[in-house]
């Protein structure tokens, strides 16, 4: 299913948008994310980077409505977050945490069709449930586990579980909290691709909190940045010629390459093989 979402006059409108907003706890609002302006438009996939502490999985519980903000305003499908019941705002806005829940007994079957749960009707009809639980399944490789009890899956296995609780909520919205964390690389780069996927093919409105700057870089459209002076928010090409990757993960031990989009070791050990002596920084080019 696509999502569109358009004012009354046919322009598209963000599926979600903060304004001016304050994020924080206890009534203190955290450095850099003081007056927080982003705006999630369908068919895009923005890659939310920071340190360690920035307040990214902060910032996601208040966009998604479990934290309330400190000030400013938060729209959902235009409409302002606080008036969407329970209900009507998991049919809009799907969130995906690194914690994985207690999971008991419970099939990987049984917790992709709990993302249905917003969609069924008063009788628990719900025609088209099956079919994105075969979808999703399909998509993040977990047909084969379906019957397997959750206790008996790997921590990946479980997070691409979480994902596809997600993918099967079928929302316009999808907030992603660290979703490559469990990952190995080939899976890191699958989950990556699928996300850029559902954004471009189904017009979803995504928003990924990620350490995997380098990956971020070469399938998000927008880069958004929490930076010391505020959350700066732009076209990913942009950003990474802007330098200011270099200054927020700024350190001793590496720098990021613009050129490259990648990170390198400053100093490194000398390595020989083949007759040939190289440093620990051209082994990762």
């Amino acid at each position: 299913m696509k999502h569109t979402t358009e004012n009354a006059m046919g322009i598209p409108r963000p599926s979600l948008e903060a304004v001016a907003m304050g994020v924080g706890y206890a009534g203190k609002v955290l450095p850099g994310l003081g007056a927080v302006n982003l705006s999630l438009f369908p068919g895009q996939l923005t890659a939310l980077v920071g340190p360690n502490g920035a307040g990214k999985s902060t910032l996601l519980r208040t966009l998604s409505g479990l934290m309330k903000p400190l000030q400013g305003n938060l729209l959902l499908d235009g409409q302002p977050s606080q008036r969407w019941k329970v209900r009507e705002r998991a049919r809009k806005l799907a969130v995906v945490w690194t914690a994985i829940p207690p999971i008991g007994e419970m099939r990987v079957v049984d917790l992709l069709r709990l993302g249905r749960f917003p969609h069924r009707g008063w009788i628990g009809d719900d025609p088209e449930g099956e079919l994105k639980v075969e979808h999703a399944a399909s998509d993040l490789g977990l047909r084969a586990l379906l019957s397997r009890p959750l206790y008996r899956l790997s921590d990946g296995e479980r997070q691409r579980v979480l994902i596809g609780r997600a993918l099967v909520q079928d929302t316009p919205v999808l907030l992603l909290d660290e979703p490559t964390h469990y990952l190995d690389v080939v899976q890191r780069a699958e989950v990556f691709q699928l996300l850029a996927n559902q954004a471009r093919q189904r017009n979803r409105s995504l928003l990924v909190a990620t350490h995997e700057v380098e990956w971020a870089l070469q399938v998000a459209d927008y880069l958004a940045v929490i930076a010391p002076e505020g959350l700066v928010v732009g076209a990913a090409e942009n950003i990474r010629h802007s330098g200011l990757l270099e200054r927020v993960y700024q350190s001793d031990k590496l720098h990021f390459d613009a050129l490259s989009g990648r990170f390198l070791a400053r100093y490194g050990r000398s390595y020989s093989g083949s007759g040939k002596n190289c440093s620990e920084t051209e082994l990762m080019q």
